[in-house]
């Protein structure tokens, strides 16, 4: 029985560092391919550590958003390449919005392996009972994102 118990606490302690390893090298990993591309981040960040949304689903929704706005932001002027980003939790929502300028019609290119991005996404979104609008106006591409963090995932 002890033998279990040791396996269980060694398994969730390796998904843990797994989590934070994960974690790190991805907030890293684009920060780093912004910068290397003259890309301002402003990133406000208000949520709790003990989060209910699976790593996997917010490195979904991250990434992918985070992915198509420097995509978008290296084909304008070095001087306009910004991306704006907020997380924050209100009782049991979580409200994630990302902004960046981009060119009239560069976000919505086809191509054999795109629009998977967005797709993935909104799965995500969907499995928390959330809302996803995205949208451009004057120049300014943006995804707003409202997620229910009291129900189970």
């Amino acid at each position: 029985m002890n033998y279990i118990i040791f396996e269980v606490a060694t398994v969730l302690i390796l998904c843990l560092l797994v989590h934070i390893f994960f974690n790190s090298w991805f907030g890293l990993k684009k920060n780093t391919h912004a910068k290397a591309n003259g890309i301002t981040i402003e990133l406000n960040a208000f949520v709790p550590p003990d989060i209910k949304i699976s790593a996997i689903d917010l490195s979904v929704i991250i990434g992918n958003t985070f992915d198509n706005a420097i995509e978008e932001c290296v084909l304008l002027e070095p001087s306009a390449r910004k991306i704006t980003a907020e997380i924050t939790q209100r009782n049991n929502m979580i409200f994630y919005e990302i902004s960046n300028p981009c060119l009239q019609t560069s976000h919505m290119k086809k191509g054999r392996f795109r629009g998977y991005g967005l797709e993935n996404v909104r799965r995500c979104v969907e499995k928390y009972s959330g809302t996803m609008e995205h949208g451009m106006s004057n120049n300014l591409y943006r995804v707003s994102i409202r997620l229910n963090c009291a129900l189970d995932s």
